[in-house]
């Protein structure tokens, strides 16, 4: 069966012009604990310092027949939740500059979307109240969808992290928080709260 599909979607990125299912994958959660060992002892994650709760995103998207790529209406929506205030929303859009996007097919025949979005410094100096949007660098958002037997779900690779300049890493007080990756024991990981059903795809226009 998964043989059959993961054929089924190598033609279907090797067609010219195709009508693509449109899948949305709706996912929530809280924030995985920090990595700690010695050389990085348990502190703080940003999560922590700034009060976030929980989180919710919605990704929105289409497979890109022939392209090997998603569709340009696609979008990432975000919102954080705190402890005390109003929530936090940004919507990623698959722009230039402002989005990347990897479309890889597994061994185990599954379909794995890697999307990384690129978050405007202003916009996120506003949630965590930094006088200059240069203090908090680039905020990266990272998402991963996966496509199993016509259904689409979120993956574990998920989170955000914030790539601060050498330059900027002694004056902002997030300098601590710097990160390169989601690998990185300062990046938040985002932790789904147990799986709901996975959607099939809606028929394509």
């Amino acid at each position: 069966m998964r043989a059959a599909a993961s054929l089924a979607f190598l033609a279907f990125l090797a067609a010219p012009a195709l009508a693509a299912p449109r899948y949305e994958v709706a996912d929530a959660g809280g924030f995985a604990q920090p990595y700690m060992s010695v050389e990085h002892p348990m502190m703080a994650s940003l999560a922590d310092d700034y009060g976030w709760k929980t989180y919710s995103s919605t990704f929105t998207f289409s497979l890109v027949a022939g392209k090997g790529g998603i569709s340009r209406d696609s979008t990432l929506e975000l919102t954080l939740f705190s402890i005390e205030g109003q929530p936090w929303s940004y919507t990623c859009r698959n722009r230039p500059r402002e989005w990347a996007t990897r479309v890889a097919l597994f061994l185990n025949h599954d379909v794995h979307v890697f999307i990384t979005c690129y978050i405007s410094p202003s916009r996120f100096a506003e949630l965590v109240h930094a006088e200059e949007a240069a203090w908090v660098g680039q905020p990266t958002l990272e998402f991963e969808a996966v496509l199993s037997d016509g259904k689409a779900r979120a993956g574990s690779n998920k989170g955000l992290y914030l790539q601060i300049p050498e330059s900027q890493i002694a004056s902002s007080r997030l300098g601590r928080h710097n990160a390169a990756s989601l690998s990185d024991p300062e990046a938040v990981i985002f932790a789904s709260f147990p799986a709901s059903p996975a959607k099939p795809a809606r028929g394509g226009s």
